[in-house]
């Protein structure tokens, strides 16, 4: 594999090595190894094909004449993952993906987003800012110090399930999201046309892994006896989560549980320290189900139910929450946990239930402003 030419943003490329790499890494609301495993794949693939790199960049640059120019000037292509994009002053962020054109006609920076959810941070003068658009202001800074190193036309844009990242940076580097789908149906119409011999078969099981992990097609409820167990260890979980918000967030309610089919749930309630009224719904959710997220593992999840008219949708991004629609059409801000179970019986209860109570305090006094006192 070769490197097209040398870029200050981040590391070298380090080819997959996916099962010893992400085997070892828990999933978290934060942190999810498969959603590294499609990223190291993806960047696997755009490296082998420039077909597919060549795809994959008119997604992000559609709209975008000076971008869709610089890509027509390249003739070949490289990728990256994980890097490395040091803040002046303020530390290092991440971006998951490069995917560079020779020649420095053009880089392009993707955050890649499967089941983690988006982190908020908060600039130097208090107001808060999502990945892409704190990514846009790190490789700002850079490029104004080393421009001789940089490419003649950088953009930074997400892929996601279509969660909708709310854009503050007017920067032009700041590009275009695309979604899953888009790329799916993208790559579909390479495949069908023909694509390079080095990439056919993994681009193949790349489609259907997105297809079935990633998009959740054709994905259906485990077996009765894996919902049942998770249900009934689920409302355990509930009710002690339930028990902590109420004693540690003075919130009312988490104490009556719906049970139905595909999930177990229940209302909590409280009051903004700005007195707005606050609703949320805690489900047990099983993959598969109508409440869960496509192709989401079986997960904890707390949604803002009908958020107000009156609560910036800002205030509740900066607390992480995130803008994602369910199996059932419904889409709210939310945040969600993976459960570990054995045929649906939860291995680690008590950890869960710590581990959700706090990140659901943690979430609601994150929001700019608090949420809760």
């Amino acid at each position: 594999m070769t490197h097209f030419y040398v870029d200050p943003v981040g590391d070298s490329y380090r080819p997959p090595n996916l099962i010893e790499r992400l085997a070892r890494v828990p999933a978290t609301h934060r942190i999810a190894p498969r959603e590294n495993q499609m990223t190291e794949t993806l960047a696997w693939l755009l490296d082998r094909s420039p077909t597919l790199a060549r795809r994959f960049a008119q997604l992000f640059f559609a709209g975008d004449p000076e971008a869709s120019a610089a890509l027509e000037r390249a003739t070949t292509f490289g990728t990256r993952t994980q890097l490395s994009l040091p803040v002046p002053g303020r530390g290092t962020v991440f971006p998951d993906l490069s995917l560079a054109g020779d020649a420095r006609t053009f880089e392009l920076l993707v955050e890649v987003k499967v089941y983690a959810d988006p982190h908020a941070f908060v600039s130097e003068g208090g107001d808060w800012m999502l990945q892409p658009d704190w990514y846009v202001e790190a490789w700002d800074a850079r490029a104004a110090e080393a421009a001789e190193g940089q490419a003649l036309v950088r953009r930074v844009g997400t892929l996601t399930r279509g969660f909708d990242f709310a854009k503050r940076s007017k920067s032009p580097t700041r590009g275009r999201d695309v979604t899953w789908v888009e790329v799916v149906e993208a790559f579909k119409a390479c495949a069908s046309s023909g694509l390079e011999p080095a990439a056919d078969a993994v681009a193949a099981d790349f489609l259907q892994a997105v297809r079935r992990l990633v998009l959740g097609l054709e994905e259906t409820l485990p077996d009765e006896e894996h919902v049942g167990a998770l249900l009934s260890d689920g409302r355990d979980v509930l009710l002690a989560v339930g028990e902590r918000l109420r004693s540690s967030l003075g919130v009312s309610g988490a104490e009556k549980f719906m049970r139905r089919r595909d999930y177990q749930g229940t209302y909590f309630k409280t009051t903004t320290p700005d007195g707005v009224p606050l609703n949320f719904w805690l489900t047990v959710d099983p993959a598969g189900g109508r409440f869960n997220v496509p192709g989401a593992p079986d997960s904890i999840r707390v949604r803002l139910f009908e958020k107000p008219a009156e609560l910036d949708e800002g205030r509740v991004l900066a607390g992480g929450f995130v803008w994602e629609e369910n199996r059932a059409g419904y889409r709210e801000f939310q945040l969600h946990w993976p459960i570990a179970s054995e045929r649906g019986r939860i291995t680690n209860i008590d950890e869960l239930v710590e581990t959700v109570a706090a990140g659901i305090a943690t979430a609601l006094r994150a929001c700019q402003p608090p949420l809760v006192a």
